[in-house]
């Protein structure tokens, strides 16, 4: 267990090192870093200013050296310092950490949305195959995987915030302003969830020992939840974790639609001004949540399933 764990360890490390390697070719991939990130306005003897104070001039190796281990007042990436915002003048970490709980309010909100709904419908989508509540479940699951996040949290505007009145159209105002982009980032997760766990209980109900289970006079309802989905959950946790990840960093859409204080509408408006450090400082902390994430579900899989081999 423990050189497992070690392994999974270093295999997080070399993917924290390629995200942050990404992350510091960002400003090179479009040119001079200088003139992208100046004004248009700005004169040629402003632009090698700027150059020579942000490091641009130097060799691109040294560039990156400085870019983690730091350059005079800037301690590096590895002590995450990403330098100040250019827009808001302040660290960018901490602009991005400010913003970290109400993505994360809206990622566990979204999560839970998926588990209340994808967990049951799939359950009774095995239980009932090919029955109206299978092909219910499938329309969900399709309807969930293809609808795009924008259209449908717009349409949940309009009919719960301006027809009905139910439910406030955007911002973070207490807890009846989370359950509209908590269902609309959640669908997603439910149509994946569901569909693993209509698979994977399939899958175990046809196995022997649930025949010699329902052999014995067992109910039915013993047998799949005290011995199907005992079976059938260890696969659901993975994509459970998956979709935790996904969701840390990918409500982009949803924090915009809503306006939702949370990192990815920061990074939305850092990248209309420019503001590189903002979007390197929330990009590597978003990558570095869903890696913690990944190992951690990894971890719990190893754990809770005693037949994976550790070696």
């Amino acid at each position: 267990m423990r050189s497992y764990i070690v392994r999974g360890l270093l295999q997080s490390i070399v993917v924290v090192w390629i995200v942050l390697l990404i992350i510091f070719l960002m400003l090179h991939l479009t040119g001079d870093p200088a003139d992208v990130l100046m004004p248009p306005e700005a004169t040629n003897e402003e632009v090698d200013e700027f150059r020579k104070e942000m490091g641009f001039d130097r060799p691109l190796h040294e560039q990156y050296f400085s870019f983690l281990f730091g350059h005079k007042d800037n301690l590096g990436v590895l002590r995450g310092d990403f330098g100040k915002s250019f827009y808001h003048q302040e660290p960018a970490m901490g602009l991005v950490t400010e913003r970290i709980p109400a993505t994360l309010i809206l990622a566990v909100a979204a999560l839970f949305v998926g588990l209340i709904i994808a967990i049951p419908a799939g359950i009774l989508s095995a239980v009932f195959r090919k029955s109206w509540i299978d092909h219910f479940s499938s329309v969900l699951s399709m309807a969930g995987q293809s609808i795009p996040n924008f259209w449908l949290g717009l349409m949940l505007i309009i009919v719960f915030s301006e027809i009905l009145g139910w439910l406030p159209t955007s911002g973070y105002r207490g807890l009846s302003s989370i359950v509209l982009p908590a269902f609309t980032a959640g669908l997603y997760a439910t149509a994946r969830i569901m569909r693993m766990m209509r698979s994977t209980l399939l899958e175990v109900l046809s196995q022997d020992f649930i025949n010699t289970a329902r052999s014995k006079g067992i109910r039915e309802a013993v047998v799949i939840s005290r011995h199907a989905l005992k079976n059938a959950s260890i696969p659901v946790v993975t994509i459970i974790g998956l979709e935790l990840g996904g969701l840390l960093s990918g409500t982009v859409v949803v924090e915009v639609v809503f306006a939702w204080p949370g990192v990815g509408w920061l990074v939305v408006e850092a990248i209309q001004s420019n503001d590189y450090p903002v979007v390197q400082a929330a990009v590597a902390l978003l990558s570095f949540m869903f890696v913690g994430v990944n190992l951690a579900v990894d971890i719990f899989y190893a754990w809770l399933d005693p037949r994976i081999s550790y070696s």
